[in-house]
């Protein structure tokens, strides 16, 4: 069952909405808060209102669709050959190593297989409903067998085929799941209005694929054409819904399923409608069900989310101060400059959230974000740290910093702090609550990797560094292990 875990950050700025599940790619792939949730009070009752809906709702045990396992492989069930490889591509491109099979392989095989994503082809298109439904179920059965998990039933985008049949057999096998049909296509002319398809304006029944020789499409009303081979009920979430985001859809998709609604389906015109309902597939736990259009916008969402790294230093040391000018010039970084002299005394509270809106921001566009109180000698003046030396309760520039993004780590947008200095390191972990760091490893000479240990940040990475020694080029050589495939 997935849980629902609400951070506030601070009074005034972001809340993160995390979904810790069974499903590691999960963690990355909630965003916090859409654009159109702009009221935080508004956020919150609808936090509460779908963390009621997914700890009623959500999949259990086994039935989690292979997500209980710990392999990273997929499965796309396809019902053509030419379907399955149209599919395929669009996670191939996304950076997933997929194959493709054409007759069902033994559970070894699939255990075994060497890529990201297997599509397997039930070449059920143009069978009976009898023989699609035995095949689609066979074929579901081994997927839950080798606990892989089935993250998209490839249907044909202009409705040919046994639907229903197939739709029946997956829910027979996953029997706490729910599907999401969307077969929309914008790029070939597939739109999806009020629950009839269109092909360049025109339903689908009207077209020359009403005349296929095999199988001719009966009705573009998908409702009406799941209806001729099921008895469950189904629901058409409307574009308007659709266009005023993922979050809506989500809360949609918890709604009827609670109510017991396992099959829905989706309007969609655009590439933006795509993602708004590839998103709540994920949000929701439901299968998403459609053609090549919907399928590039879910592997959009498998792609792993690139590292975030944040750097802290309140340093004067030139060693240090050297580092920091040349990782701000490394790609997807970006540098900030805390102003020393306003963070204390009125300008204090402004200050930090300037620097914390300016983090947030950064983090959008950038991997990593150095947050830094000087970057030259002359930055730093000698009178104030005069004045610091003799403060009793610690310099207010490293615990400025410290308050300053520690909220921003403890919501979930960051994946590793590098800590500079001994105060630093004290200074932050005190603020994010946790007993201290579970060592693991030794990246360079006299710099460690740990991770945090208890609190809400648990397992955060920290790298903590002396401010005082250092081999030339040592921070860049920590952000690139840190950003590395190989760091796990």
């Amino acid at each position: 069952m997935a849980q629902l875990t609400v951070a506030p950050v601070a009074n005034w700025a972001l809340v993160t909405l995390r979904v810790l599940s069974r499903r590691p790619d999960w963690l990355h792939k909630w965003q916090g808060v859409e654009q159109s949730l702009n009221s935080l009070d508004t956020y919150n009752s609808k936090v509460q209102e779908c963390k009621y809906l997914v700890s009623k709702t959500g999949p259990k045990g086994d039935d989690w669709s292979g997500k209980t396992s710990s392999r990273r492989q997929r499965v796309v069930i396809a019902d053509d050959f030419t379907g399955a490889c149209d599919v395929g591509v669009q996670f191939e491109k996304h950076g997933m190593s997929t194959s493709v099979y054409l007759m069902k392989p033994s559970l070894n095989e699939l255990k075994n297989a060497a890529s990201d994503l297997l599509v397997l082809d039930t070449e059920t298109r143009n069978k009976s409903e009898k023989t699609a439904y035995r095949n689609v179920r066979d074929f579901c059965s081994l997927c839950k067998e080798a606990k892989i998990e089935i993250v998209y039933k490839k249907i044909d985008s202009t409705l040919r085929g046994n639907l229903g049949s197939e739709l029946k057999a997956l829910l027979d096998v996953f029997k706490q799941h729910s599907v999401l049909v969307c077969p929309a296509y914008p790029q070939y002319g597939r739109t999806i209005v009020n629950g009839q398809l269109f092909i360049r304006g025109v339903p689908v029944d009207k077209t020359e694929f009403a005349n296929d020789p095999v199988r001719p499409v009966r009705s573009s009303d998908i409702k009406a054409l799941l209806a001729m081979e099921l008895t469950e009920k189904v629901v058409n979430i409307p574009l308007r819904v659709v266009r005023k985001g993922s979050w809506y859809v989500t809360k949609s998709i918890l709604q009827l399923r609670k109510s017991g609604v396992r099959i829905v389906c989706t309007d969609a015109e655009n590439l933006t409608d795509l993602r708004n309902i590839a998103n709540a597939c994920f949000r929701s736990g439901v299968i998403p069900c459609g053609s090549a259009g919907l399928a590039e916008e879910i592997a959009v969402s498998l792609k792993p989310a690139r590292r975030k790294i944040v750097v802290l230093s309140a340093s004067t040391n030139e060693a240090t101060l050297k580092e920091l000018r040349k990782s701000a010039k490394c790609p997807r970084t970006l540098l900030i400059r805390a102003r020393a002299a306003f963070l204390e005394g009125n300008s204090k509270t402004a200050e930090l959230s300037r620097i914390r809106r300016l983090v947030e921001h950064g983090l959008v566009n950038h991997d990593v974000v150095i947050v830094c109180s000087a970057l030259y000698k002359t930055d730093f003046n000698p009178k104030l740290g005069s004045q610091l030396a003799s403060r009793q309760f610690g310099d207010p520039i490293t615990i400025g910093l410290a308050t300053a993004v520690s909220p921003i780590a403890l919501g979930g947008s960051v994946d590793s702090v590098v800590l500079t200095g001994g105060e630093m390191a004290a200074a932050f972990l005190k603020k994010i609550q946790t007993k201290g760091l579970r060592l693991e490893r030794e990246i360079l000479p006299g710099v460690p990797l740990g991770a945090v240990m208890s609190g809400r940040s648990l397992g955060l990475r920290v790298v903590t560094k002396a401010g005082g020694f250092g081999v030339s080029g040592s921070m860049r050589q920590i952000i690139e292990y840190l950003s590395s495939e190989s760091f796990k």
